[in-house]
Order: structure tokens, then C-alpha cells, then sequence
């Protein structure tokens, strides 16, 4: 199920046990007379149509593999995106999402450290859990987020401790000097893309930039541009969909 503006202005909001406002689109149901369908959001999408009305929005049980694609929601302080399949995350997430807090991103398919990388635009980060993530069997995992994002508290639902802090800084340096270690990492990313970005670049401007977690070669680009224009039916446009969102490039 798609994300349009007539299905936002139905789904329910409530006030937590935190007394935050909470958009809840987790396994979002449907009710059609004495039946009940269940759908998974593949993408997220025209969240501007909520205007900025909620402190909390629960994702949980969807099909999301991008962490992006948000509209400026300074009143955002809590995203709860676990038992989805997201594997790379905008890199500009903090800017748009300035105030978030709390961030749950248990059981998805996050694989490299570097994934991470752009949780560090998150000023305000304090709470986040990566469990049952590919990426937390890492053995530099916790002291390399303790050091890539100074504000986190609690990760992984356990305190950061101050040693731990200063182990981090030993071991990976500054941002400004890392380390050889440090460098290391930063430097190898999953091969993912954004398809909300792609596609808009394919309808606007042939020659625009495509925003990806890895450079597209002008090959690459045209074959997807291709595909798009070429498809002939829903379904085929379907099936496109489901390899650009898995990082696959269409031959």
C-alpha cells in the first residue's frame, strides 16, 4: 500500500503512554465491510500532507528499505521503523528530522557501519537500537556509533559509559583525523540507492544529479531511465520497482 494523501488524513493518531501525539502505521489494516486486509508500506512518502502534527510515528511491520524521503518535521522526536527491510538511510535525515530523539531500527538489513554514517546529522540522537541488524555483529559495532554520533544515551537498550566514550575516541580519533581504522570503515558502503530520488530525477531532468549510498555510472543511470520509460504495464512497473528497491539495475 502507497502512502497517498487520502489514505494519511484516515490513519489514526493517538497520545501514547508518553503523552506524544503518535501516527500509527504499523502493519497498517483496512477494513472493507466484515473483512479485514492487511498491507505493508514499501515507501515513505507525502508525509507533508500531516503538517508537522505529530511527535512520534510508528513504522513497525512494513516493507520500508529506504530511511528517507521526509518532508522538514521539526516536531519529530521519535521514529520507530523496526521488522522492516531498511538497508541505507538519507543522508540528510538530521536536517530534515532536526529534533529526533528516538530511533528503533531493530531487524532490518543494515550491513556496514558506513550505513550508519548519517545518523550523525542527528544532533539531538539519544536512544537508538540496531538490534538483529547484520551490521551489530561488527566488532568495532558499539564504540564506532558511540563515536559517530556524541549525543547517543542508550544504544541498544543498554547506558553509554564514559568509558566507552573515551575508548571510541582512542580507537577512531577525530572526525576531522580519524584514524586508520576509522577511515577504513567510513569508507566501505552497501551498494543501495534512493528510487524516490531517481525517479523524480528521471520525470524532471534528464541530467540531474542522482542522489544514491554509491555513484551510479552514466550506464547505469541510463539502463534505469530506460526500464522506466519502456514499461508497459503495472505490473512491469511493479516488478521495476521491487529490483530498484532491493539495489538491483535493470538489464
Amino acid at each position: 500500500m502507497r502512502l497517498n494523501a487520502d489514505f494519511l488524513t484516515q490513519v489514526p493518531s493517538f497520545i501514547n503512554p508518553l503523552k506524544e501525539s503518535e501516527l500509527d502505521l504499523r502493519y497498517v489494516s483496512v477494513r472493507y465491510l466484515v473483512f479485514v486486509q492487511r498491507y505493508q508500506i514499501p515507501l515513505i512518502e507525502n508525509l507533508g500532507i500531516l503538517r508537522d502534527t505529530n511527535d512520534s510515528i510508528d513504522f513497525t511491520d512494513n516493507d520500508i528499505r529506504y530511511l528517507g524521503n521526509f518532508p522538514r518535521m521539526r516536531r519529530l522526536e521519535t521514529l520507530l521503523c523496526g521488522r522492516n527491510r531498511i538497508s541505507t538511510i538519507d543522508p540528510e535525515l538530521g536536517k530534515v528530522l532536526p529534533n529526533l530523539k528516538i530511533l528503533s531500527l531493530t531487524q532490518n538489513h543494515i550491513q556496514q557501519l558506513a550505513d550508519l554514517d548519517p545518523l550523525s546529522t542527528c544532533t539531538r540522537l539519544t536512544h537508538l537500537s540496531c538490534l538483529d541488524n547484520a551490521v551489530s555483529q561488527n566488532q568495532y559495532y558499539r564504540l564506532y556509533l558511540v563515536w559517530r554520533i556524541p549525543s547517543l544515551h542508550i544504544l541498544d537498550f543498554e547506558r553509554v559509559r564514559e568509558n566507552e566514550r573515551s575508548r571510541s575516541q582512542e580507537m577512531f580519533g577525530t572526525i576531522d583525523r580519524p584514524t586508520e581504522i576509522a577511515a577504513s570503515i567510513m569508507g566501505v558502503k552497501s551498494r543501495v540507492f534512493d528510487l524516490g530520488t531517481l525517479v523524480q530525477s528521471t520525470n524532471t531532468d534528464t541530467n540531474a544529479t542522482v542522489s544514491t549510498g554509491y555513484a551510479l555510472t552514466p550506464e547505469e543511470k541510463e539502463q534505469i531511465k530506460e526500464a522506466i520509460k519502456n514499461a508497459s504495464s503495472i505490473a512491469e512497473i511493479n516488478r521495476l520497482e521491487a529490483m530498484l528497491l532491493e539495489g538491483k539495475i535493470p538489464k
